[in-house]
């Protein structure tokens, strides 16, 4: 009772780090004492005495009775006052014992234990120290350390890893001391960069891609989860550290860390190639509701526990993938490549460092609404997968949680599109050239082509035209835009029209070229049999006066 919940975790860990390891629990007034000595355990059994020293007595007094009526708790108290390690010379390693003492040192040992526990419980009652303003303080004192580090190496491995182990501490809700320091709490807040905060809603029987459910409101056995992402600044300047995408799972049912998953990107079915999802990217899921099954050991997610595990598991994965997806691609496009976004990343990596080490106020995450967001956007089912429905919709809500943030985290504004001219062909500048002058309609249209402005509109210089509304024989037929610069002259009409032709793509060029090519040798043909047509005319006027002149040479 003393020790906790079931006190598996810290029994096992107390163990392996010490020898001798007092538990103390403050409720109020009342104390209760659990002691996990090495000494005390027997091939029998496990022995962990624990004992509770009631409200209002005098706390000496208790230790001095405890002491006389257990044997257990006297010889606590001895190793809590003395000194003991491991006897060597001996074919197997023995740990000295209280036993193994002559009477007067054991004594001496005793004296000092009662009275280093008393000075304790006092230390942890007094009204102006750390923690007599607290109505509840729990204590583990670590004696006799078994480990290779030193007591100060150990307590500056405790400094770092807690934060990260226990993620909805704060400063504000527990007070931690480690080597009489205080414990910086908020440790992701300040090792992030643009920490941002996605709510998801999951269900636990229906699977995501079935079509008839509602993809972000679930209504059949659904839980929210809470997501934090975000690009650890110090795992990616750090050459000696891994630099891909790493998942942390926290639970509320056991209050810390259950998974840790250092590359993650194979597991989310993410691309796990080159440096795609690196720069230090972090995902820190918090099941705030405790929806997620645990092991019993509470070091990694049972789903088959639930009703249907697979289907649960699944939906987990599918909206961590895509809500991975959305948020790295949103910032590597924002720095046109991943080269920009490692360069950005590790420039906040002193402020980082600077932040680590300060005591001032951070918004922990269970303030959730203070940090970067997602808005404006909607997710659908794309090919088996969940994506957003229109990138550019998404808008990022900054907030003021979010400590560090990129110096240019705005998506760049889209090129406006030119509006599409309304599709012409010669057919379409045919009727305004002679009829049935296929070749002038096509220089007409080819004309236009390169000269055409917004409005597509095209004009004729009538001053070109012949009284019949022909071109005069030789001159091409001249297009101008209607605009307020001056006319082309027809004098320069025909060369301004070879020299537009080169402007044309290469592929429309040979269209025309061949198009013209095919006219002329038309009109070539035509001229060629009309002239054939007059001189066989003239041959046959020829004739005719021939026969007129003999017919008057005979009636003479």
């Amino acid at each position: 009772q003393a020790i906790g919940e079931n006190g598996v975790g810290v029994k096992q860990a107390s163990a392996n780090l010490s020898n001798f390891n007092v538990v103390l629990t403050k409720m109020g007034s009342r104390f209760q004492i659990g002691i996990l000595s090495a000494s005390l355990q027997q091939p029998e059994g496990v022995v962990i005495p624990s004992y509770s020293l009631e409200e209002g007595c005098d706390w000496l007094q208790e230790i001095e009775q405890l002491c006389e009526k257990d044997d257990h708790f006297r010889e606590s108290m001895m190793h809590l006052g003395g000194k003991f390690c491991f006897l060597k010379g001996t074919a197997e390693a023995q740990l000295e014992t209280p036993a193994t003492l002559d009477i007067e040192t054991q004594m001496q040992f005793l004296a000092d234990g009662k009275e280093r526990l008393h000075e304790l419980m006092v230390y942890m009652s007094q009204e102006d120290g750390d923690w007599g303003s607290h109505e509840c303080v729990f204590g583990l004192l670590l004696d006799q350390l078994r480990i290779d580090q030193s007591a100060d190496s150990l307590l500056r491995s405790l400094r770092k890893d807690l934060p990260k182990t226990y993620l909805h501490l704060t400063a504000q809700t527990c007070d931690i001391l480690i080597g009489n320091q205080p414990l910086i709490h908020q440790y992701w807040e300040r090792r992030l960069v643009e920490l941002t905060y996605f709510p998801i809603k999951i269900s636990r029987t229906v699977g995501v891609m079935n079509p008839g459910t509602d993809l972000e409101n679930p209504s059949h056995d659904a839980n929210i989860l809470r997501v934090f992402l975000g690009f650890d600044t110090n795992r990616c300047s750090d050459n000696q550290e891994q630099s891909s995408a790493c998942m942390y799972i926290y639970s509320r049912e056991c209050g810390r860390l259950v998974k840790h998953v250092g590359d993650a990107r194979s597991e989310l079915g993410l691309s796990a190639g080159g440096t795609t999802f690196c720069q230090g990217l972090t995902i820190v899921l918090d099941d705030f509701e405790s929806s997620l099954p645990l092991t019993p050991t509470k070091q990694d997610i049972a789903y088959s526990d639930g009703p249907r595990g697979d289907i649960h598991q699944a939906n987990v994965k599918a909206w961590l993938r895509a809500l991975t997806t959305t948020y790295y691609n949103h910032y590597q496009t924002i720095f046109g490549s991943k080269g920009g976004l490692t360069k950005e990343v590790k420039s906040h990596s002193k402020s980082s460092r600077s932040m680590a080490i300060s005591e001032d106020f951070v918004t922990p995450l269970r303030d959730y609404r203070y940090f970067n967001s997602f808005q404006g956007h909607s997710w659908a089912r794309r090919m088996g997968r969940i994506a957003i429905s229109k990138k550019q919709d998404a808008k990022v809500i900054y907030g003021d949680g979010t400590l560090m943030k990129f110096t240019c985290a705005v998506l760049p504004e889209p090129a406006p599109k030119k509006a599409k001219p309304a599709r012409e062909s010669i057919d379409s500048v045919s009727s305004l050239v002679e009829p049935g002058d296929r070749a002038a309609a096509v220089v007409a249209y080819m004309s236009h082509l390169s000269r055409r402005t917004n409005t597509g509109k095209i004009s004729y210089s009538e001053s070109t035209l012949t009284g019949n509304g022909s071109y005069p024989m030789g001159e091409q037929p001249m297009v101008r835009a209607r605009s307020s610069s001056n006319a082309t002259t027809p004098q320069s009409a025909g060369k301004r029209n070879r020299d537009e032709v080169s402007d044309i793509s290469p592929k429309l060029k040979l269209k025309f070229q061949s198009e013209l090519r095919e006219q002329r040798e038309q009109k070539e043909l035509f001229e060629s049999e009309v002239a054939q047509k007059e001189k066989e005319l003239e041959r046959g006027r020829s004739k005719t006066t021939k026969l007129f002149v003999r017919n008057e040479e005979l009636l003479q």
